[in-house]
């Protein structure tokens, strides 16, 4: 019924010209509408939301992000991250706000942060600021006030603590 429906769809459409078929094609549509419902209310459809491709494309996005140094230390707008997901900006943000109960803005300063607590643990090489710049922060004022937010401590203070709690060793295995 479905197909034959659409298939009635199709010489309407390609008649429809100046107006004058627009009834025939508004019910043909409507019939198409009747049969969906017929169709769904007849069985029980279950929601896969993993089959929603763009709040999966967000989240692949999300795990991509953080899990790669170099994509962190890039200037993003809502509006670059968006279109790498090949949305708009108010659905991409609604995804990530589902998603992780965070902005997207958030979301990216908590990642950037987590890999510069990381660099500061693991690396005592690169100065406070080279890890300010490879995290994607733009300043070092605003790396040192959220950091402390975030961790309590200076980004300085977390190094030295770290190093004293898990020292490096200087002899080569």
């Amino acid at each position: 019924d479905i197909r034959r429906c659409f298939q009635a769809i199709a010489p309407a459409v390609e008649a429809e010209r100046d107006g004058s078929n627009s009834s025939r094609l508004t019910v043909r549509v409507n019939d198409l509408f009747l049969l969906l419902l017929d169709m769904f209310r007849g069985q029980k459809v279950r929601l896969d939301e993993s089959l929603s491709s763009s709040r999966r494309t967000v989240k692949l996005f999300l795990v991509d992000l953080r899990a790669q140094p170099e994509h962190l230390a890039l200037e993003w707008s809502i509006h670059d991250m968006a279109g790498s997901c090949g949305l708009g900006g108010t659905q991409f943000v609604h995804h990530v706000k589902r998603l992780t109960n965070l902005t997207p803005l958030q979301y990216l300063k908590d990642c950037r942060l987590d890999l510069a607590a990381k660099l500061l643990r693991e690396r005592p090489g690169p100065s406070v600021t080279e890890v300010t710049l490879a995290c994607g922060f733009s300043t070092s004022q605003y790396f040192a006030t959220v950091f402390h937010e975030r961790f309590g401590e200076s980004p300085r203070e977390y190094r030295d603590r770290a190093a004293q709690t898990h020292p490096v060793s200087s002899s080569v295995r």
